[in-house]
C-alpha cells in the first residue's frame, strides 16, 4: 500500500473516532435533562415542591400527589434550549426555554414565544432528584427534633414529632403547620405543610443517619449541603 492510501485510511479512521466521541458525548449530555427535578426559588433554601419530570418527548409538572400538566417537549442540546406547548394569544404555540446544567442543578435562563422574549422573567433554578443515601432506618429519625445552625447565633428547630393537627378534621381550624418526611421514588424530602394539608416547601434529603439528616441547599451556581443534628 502506498503512502497516499495510508494517509487516506489514517484520515478516515481519525474522522470515525472523532465522530464516535462526539456522538457519545452528545448522548451522555442528552441524559442529563431527562429525569425529575424539583424547583427552588432562586438561591433560597426551600423548594416550592413543584417537580418537573423530563421524558424523551414530554414534560410532566406536579406537586408530589397533585398533577398539574403534561406537554410535548423537544430538547435541543446544541442550542441549550427546549420547547414546550403553551397557549398564547388564543392558540397553542411553542414556548422556547433556554437552560444550562451545572452538575445536579438546572437553570432556566430565558423564555420566548415567536422570538418575543419575556422580559424580567425570573431565572428558574431546579435540582435533580437522586436517591437518598440511607444509613439508618426511617423510624430512627421520625418522631425526633433536628437543629439547623444558620450561623453562630441563629438556630432553627425542625420538629418531626407527629402533630395532632395532621389528623384534625375541623375545616374551620386551618392554623396548623408541621413538617414530615415524604418521598418521590427513592428521594426523601423534609416537607413543610401549612394549614394542615397544603405542601408549601421542601428540603431534598441527601443522607439519613441515626443522629443527623443531611439536606441539599442549591446556591446561585451549584448545590451544597447542610446538616440537621438530632436534639
Amino acid at each position: 500500500m502506498d503512502h497516499k492510501n495510508e494517509d487516506t485510511l489514517y484520515f478516515i479512521k481519525n474522522r470515525i473516532i472523532v465522530l464516535m466521541i462526539l456522538c457519545f458525548s452528545l448522548s451522555a449530555t442528552a441524559q442529563k435533562l431527562t429525569g425529575k427535578w424539583i424547583v427552588y426559588n432562586g438561591a433560597e433554601v426551600y423548594s416550592t415542591c413543584h417537580v418537573y419530570e423530563f421524558e424523551k418527548r414530554k414534560l410532566n409538572i406536579y406537586n408530589f400527589d397533585q398533577f398539574y400538566t403534561t406537554t410535548k417537549t423537544k430538547i435541543n442540546y446544541r442550542k441549550g434550549a427546549f420547547t414546550r406547548d403553551m397557549e398564547h394569544a388564543g392558540r397553542i404555540e411553542d414556548l422556547v426555554i433556554k437552560f444550562k446544567i451545572n452538575g445536579d442543578v438546572l437553570f432556566f435562563t430565558e423564555e420566548s414565544v415567536n422570538d418575543y422574549v419575556f422580559e424580567n422573567h425570573p431565572i428558574l433554578q431546579l435540582m435533580k432528584l437522586v436517591p437518598t443515601q440511607m444509613h439508618a432506618d426511617l423510624s430512627e429519625v421520625e418522631g425526633h427534633s433536628f437543629l439547623i445552625k444558620n450561623d453562630a447565633t441563629e438556630k432553627t428547630i425542625i420538629d418531626l414529632k407527629k402533630s395532632s393537627c395532621e389528623t384534625r378534621t375541623d375545616p374551620n381550624n386551618l392554623a396548623c403547620n408541621f413538617t414530615k418526611i415524604e418521598k418521590i421514588d427513592d428521594t426523601y424530602f423534609l416537607v413543610l405543610f401549612y394549614n394542615r394539608s397544603k405542601r408549601e416547601e421542601a428540603l431534598v434529603i441527601k443522607e439519613i443517619h441515626k443522629d443527623k439528616i443531611v439536606v441539599y441547599v442549591p446556591t446561585s451556581d451549584k448545590a451544597k449541603t447542610i446538616t440537621l443534628q438530632k436534639v
